[in-house]
């Protein structure tokens, strides 16, 4: 996409992979910041913080303090290395100044299952794919994680495909299939959304270097 003429007519959906890579990959061949035209953060996807449910915690007060206590014997998963769950969830260590081994997954389903199955206790995932396991009691959620052009792109095209894309987002058919996936819709301007792309990268890049956190 980074390679694409700058004209308009090549678009890319991305997900956070865009800004946290650089500082987890060694070789990227990309600069989020300045190899694209931000048009508009779509919707943000609501994840939660969960615990498998025998797990003697329910608020994230309690897990902090059952995390120092049996932090080495605690374990969390995630949908794999370098993912946004995976450095979320070492935002969580870093901030609340807790230890645990992280057991990383190909995808989001058999890090649930052995979540589920006890075999981890911890876990930061979507909602959309962790809500069945919450609502049948197999998992506790304790908290959710909701809070200038740079390229090439003719800022005329940038200006027209941000005009359908609000209009588009405001089609109630589509308002409602994003909030059953448990999507919050966004729709900023491409102002916003490059400043996102920019204090994304410096967020994510100090969760990896202080975790350090590799995917090759």
């Amino acid at each position: 996409m980074a390679k694409q003429a700058p004209d308009g007519y090549t678009l890319l959906m991305a997900a956070s992979s865009l800004g946290i890579a650089p500082s987890i990959y060694k070789n990227v061949a990309y600069d989020p910041v300045k190899d694209f035209a931000p048009i508009t953060l779509v919707a943000s996807v609501v994840h939660v913080l969960e615990v498998n449910a025998k797990l003697p915690v329910h608020n994230v007060k309690e897990l902090i303090s059952y995390v120092r206590t049996n932090g080495k014997t605690l374990s969390y998963s995630s949908a794999g290395t370098g993912t946004s769950t995976h450095l979320e969830a070492e935002l969580f260590k870093t901030m609340a100044g807790v230890s645990m081994t992280h057991i990383p997954y190909k995808g989001s389903s058999p890090a649930l299952t052995d979540l589920v199955g006890g075999n981890v206790q911890v876990m930061v995932d979507a909602y959309a794919s962790s809500a069945p396991f919450i609502k049948s009691g197999n998992v506790r959620a304790l908290a959710v994680t909701t809070a200038k052009r740079s390229a090439g792109t003719p800022p005329e095209v940038v200006k027209r495909v941000h005009a359908a894309t609000q209009e588009a987002l405001k089609d109630p058919t589509l308002i409602e299939q994003f909030r059953s996936l448990g999507l919050d819709i966004i729709g900023n301007t491409p102002v916003q959304f490059s400043a996102f792309i920019k204090q994304d990268v410096v967020k994510w890049a100090k969760v990896a270097k202080a975790s350090g956190a590799q995917a090759d």
